[in-house]
Formats: structure tokens, C-alpha cells, sequence
């Protein structure tokens, strides 16, 4: 079972990838101090998540929510979120989920064969172990389903589950600024902050599909809305790892502890142009 703070849900996410055992205190970094793999980051925090292990932080976190919540603390951020709703698209979210697919890939691609020719160490094996399979039509559609939950606000849905979405992503949302606000403060490191932020989407995912379950009145509109949640969840694993690679490489750019290799400051230009061309989007 998989817990979130407001509820249990399984995930069929963690039957998707092996688990192998890691401990907490190694906390993304292999015996030689470097960070793990993408795809390990994502197996640990899933299976930490399973066996409850991060449950004393989500708690701890949703605490610090609702004490800020009733403080109006976040009265800014809802404003921002309203403001952004309001905002015309001039492209679909699947075309856009297409264009942000194509460009990963092509980020991917060339940073592989960089890392082929040019590569050393944890980075280099990091690079390499990643699938460059782009997703299908019908997994962007799921993705760009739950994407499009970001650019609504409340009482936006169409349906009253789709609005208990919505309302979860926005809460998910601060919850996120709450941890980048912590590293902001040094309350946190930036290896804690990434970590903490893919803690927060598992248990998101989680949240989302237990209000798909726990639906009662379920109107036409809302069986595709299930579907693409139920569609969403079989590409959580992949995201995970994916976001795990993308923080890694922004926590390398912003390490001060020591000079870069020419081999990293080329993939952090491949990394630099792939940000570009997203937020181009």
C-alpha cells in the first residue's frame, strides 16, 4: 500500500520497476559521495514511499500547509495561479506535451552521444542509463491531461472530481514553493529540496488517484477524466525519472564545492538550450 496524508491508495506504479533496498541516509548518493542514477532515485523514493518511510515529512509538511493556509500565507500564489488561468493558449496541451517530448529527447539523445565520446563518471553512467523511447500518443495525452490541471484554477473543472483535482494541484503547488522556500532559507540543501519535491509529486499522483476512486457520482465527462488519471499513472515511474536527471543537472550547475570538467559544463550547455526551448513553449 502507498500512503499520502489524507488517504491510501495503490499506486500500480511501484509494480512497474524492480525495487532494490537503499537506506534513507544515503539519500541519493552512491559510496564514492556522487549522486545515484535517475532510475535509482526513482526506484528509492518509490519504495520508500510504499513502506511509509516518508510519512513523519509528508505529515510534517501538510502541518506547516494548514497552519500557512489559515494564516493567508498563501494569498499570493493563489493570485498568481487565478491570473495564469485566465490565460489564453494558442496551442493544445497535447501539441505542447508533443513539442516538450520531442525536445527531452533530443536533449537526451545528444547528451548521450556526448557522454559516449566524452564521458566520465556518475554523470556519464547517469546520462547513459536513461531510455530515450518517446512517449506514445496516448501517454501524452494522459500527461498532458494532468498538465493542464496546472494552468486551472478553482471551480474551473467541469465536474466536481475534476475540481477535487484541481484543487489538489494547486495544493501540491504550494506545498512545492513551500520546499523552495525552506532551501531559500538554508533550511534545506539542494539535494534535500530535489528529493523532497519528488516526494511531493509521488504522493500528488497518489492523492489524485484516490479522489479518481473515491468518486461516487461519476458523470460521463468524468470516466475520461479516470481514464487519463489511470493513464498518467502507468507513465509515473518514467516522469519520476526523468524530473530525478533534469534536478540533478540544476544541482550541478548550482554546486559551488568544486570547478567543473569540460565533460559537465558541455552537458549543462545541452541543458541550458533544452530549458530554453521549453520555456519557449
Amino acid at each position: 500500500m502507498v500512503h499520502f496524508v489524507t488517504g491510501i491508495v495503490f499506486l500500480g506504479i511501484v509494480a512497474l520497476i524492480p525495487f532494490t533496498s537503499f537506506t534513507l541516509n544515503k539519500a541519493f548518493k552512491e559510496p564514492n559521495g556522487q549522486f545515484l542514477s535517475a532510475q535509482n532515485q526513482a526506484m528509492q523514493i518509490i519504495e520508500n514511499y510504499k513502506s511509509s518511510a516518508y510519512s513523519s515529512f509528508l505529515e510534517k509538511n501538510n502541518r506547516e500547509y494548514l497552519d500557512s493556509k489559515k494564516d493567508f500565507a498563501f494569498d499570493s500564489i493563489l493570485e498568481e495561479r487565478k491570473t495564469q488561468s485566465k490565460l489564453s493558449k494558442k496551442t493544445s496541451s497535447v501539441e505542447v506535451a508533443a513539442q516538450k517530448e520531442t525536445a527531452y529527447v533530443n536533449f537526451l539523445t545528444k547528451a548521450q552521444s556526448l557522454s559516449e565520446n566524452e564521458g566520465e563518471g556518475q554523470l556519464s553512467k547517469n546520462i547513459l542509463s536513461m531510455g530515450t523511447k518517446p512517449l506514445s500518443r496516448d501517454e501524452l495525452i494522459s500527461l498532458s491531461y494532468v498538465e493542464s490541471l496546472h494552468q486551472k484554477f478553482k471551480g474551473d473543472g467541469k465536474t466536481p472530481l475534476e475540481n477535487r483535482l484541481i484543487d489538489l494541484d494547486i495544493e501540491y503547488t504550494i506545498k512545492t514553493r513551500m520546499q523552495l522556500s525552506d532551501l531559500e532559507k538554508s533550511k534545506i540543501n539542494s539535494m534535500e529540496y530535489q528529493k523532497n519535491c519528488l516526494i511531493l509529486q509521488l504522493d500528488q499522483t497518489s492523492a489524485m488517484l484516490f479522489a479518481c476512486q473515491a468518486c461516487e457520482e461519476i458523470t460521463p465527462s468524468d470516466f475520461n477524466i479516470i481514464r487519463e488519471m489511470k493513464g498518467y499513472e502507468t507513465i509515473s515511474a518514467t516522469i519520476l525519472e526523468k524530473k530525478a536527471l533534469l534536478s540533478s543537472l540544476s544541482n550541478l550547475k548550482a554546486q559551488k564545492t568544486k570547478p567543473l570538467t569540460p565533460y559537465e559544463e558541455k552537458v549543462l550547455s545541452l541543458h541550458d538550450a533544452y530549458l530554453d526551448e521549453i520555456n519557449a513553449l
